[in-house]
């Protein structure tokens, strides 16, 4: 089962198909209850309810305010029990209900104001482990919970130029996926300890961001990673990055069929069917073995491209050099600024004798015009796919 736009879907392995089964309620989330037989709850536009079919749904609100039947949003499970965080968006309140009753009844456990950081409990994500249970509180910090749910101290204080929204557990290291404020740059951080964060993202594309990740069941150091970009009118770019080593190095993965200009919402696994499940904004859903992926040739290792400019930072002008396995008539070094607007492109129509190709961006756009001083991006592009991406400084 999944939700999107406001819809909910039900697969059949059976015949292969899916069905809605939400009876035109606009539905936010669906999760499954541990329960026999089984169940699933929704939050609605109206509320909660419950169905042991699917097709049939009764309300379950037992214990919630009646103002807050309507804002109740995000669900979670911590083992038998059940958290929903709700928001008023007029005066900013928020508020946490728990269920130990498979959401029958409600208990109101926590409330703050999303404006004021030290009282808020947004609650985006929670992370279960063999220990603890962590909460991830937007903009505020990373929670622990021995109780589930009913109290929570501090582990980790968030920095306020990022945007923290989302987290994962994948048996030896907790990763966490962050945004700058100040662009639309999105980074996959990993710590053991809580102390010491690593950048498993820093070489990413900043106007190419990370929207959710999944990690392989029979390989937990083994990532599947979702892509979009921030761009108006994005370059071809790859569906997925993949690591095999727990986020230390990437490769690009451009799935068969699919618009490589197609962003990626969602992934996740199932141990049980070995696939791993890409949604792509278009709202569908598309499977990909985990074994054939293991054996695709359209994964590009990023590190095999070597690119750089020089002199950097540079003014009035640099030499960009690269050098390439493979020479193709569809090559070609794009300029971006760090709002991913197109700046310049140089074609590569012709390729010397030696390994090592260059172009000389005097710092003007395709118009002729000189661009202002900052950071800037270049990108090598082949065959519609992102090989590689660097920074560079114009100054005056």
């Amino acid at each position: 089962i999944f939700t999107s736009h406001g819809c909910l879907y039900q697969y059949n392995p059976t015949e292969s198909t899916w069905a809605r089964r939400d009876s035109a309620m606009t539905t936010y989330q669906t999760i499954q209850l541990n329960t026999t037989p089984i169940k699933w709850l929704s939050s609605r536009k109206d509320g909660l309810y419950i169905s042991s079919d699917t097709e049939e749904w009764y309300p379950s609100m037992n214990g919630v305010e009646e103002d807050d039947k309507i804002r109740l949003r995000n669900l979670f499970k911590i083992n038998d029990v059940i958290l929903v965080y709700g928001n008023n968006q007029e005066n900013g309140n928020n508020f946490i209900y728990r269920s130990t009753d498979f959401g029958n009844s409600w208990n109101k456990t926590a409330e703050g104001n999303i404006n004021n950081l030290e009282s808020s409990v947004n609650l985006q994500a929670i992370i279960n482990t063999d220990t603890l249970t962590f909460g991830i509180f937007l903009k505020r910090g990373i929670f622990a919970t021995n109780d589930s749910g009913i109290t929570w101290e501090p582990v980790f204080s968030f920095d306020e130029a990022y945007y923290y929204f989302n987290g994962y557990f994948n048996g030896d290291y907790f990763y966490l996926l962050s945004q700058k404020m100040s662009n639309a740059k999105i980074d996959l951080y990993r710590t053991d300890d809580f102390v010491t964060w690593y950048n498993c993202t820093a070489e990413f594309n900043i106007e190419k961001a990370i929207t959710d990740i999944a990690f392989d069941p029979n390989n937990p150091q083994k990532i599947y990673a979702g892509i979009r970009s921030f761009t108006a009118q994005p370059d071809s770019q790859p569906h997925l990055m993949i690591s095999e080593d727990s986020g230390e190095t990437w490769n690009a993965y451009y799935i068969d069929n699919l618009d490589p200009k197609s962003d990626i919402r969602k992934v996740y696994t199932n141990a049980a069917t070995n696939l791993l499940y890409v949604l792509p904004v278009s709202n569908s859903i598309l499977t990909c073995n985990l074994d054939d992926m293991n054996l695709s040739q359209n994964i590009l290792p990023m590190t095999t491209i070597n690119i750089s400019n020089y002199p950097n930072p540079f003014n009035p002008s640099t030499t960009i050099s690269f050098n390439l396995e493979k020479q193709a008539q569809d090559t070609k070094i794009t300029i971006y600024n760090l709002k991913g607007q197109r700046v310049r492109t140089f074609p590569i129509n012709r390729f010397t004798d030696s390994p090592i190709q260059q172009i000389i961006w005097n710092g003007k756009n395709d118009n002729g015009k000189k661009v202002a001083s900052g950071v800037y991006l270049y990108q090598l592009q082949q065959n519609g796919k992102t090989l590689a991406t660097k920074k560079m400084i114009m100054v005056k």
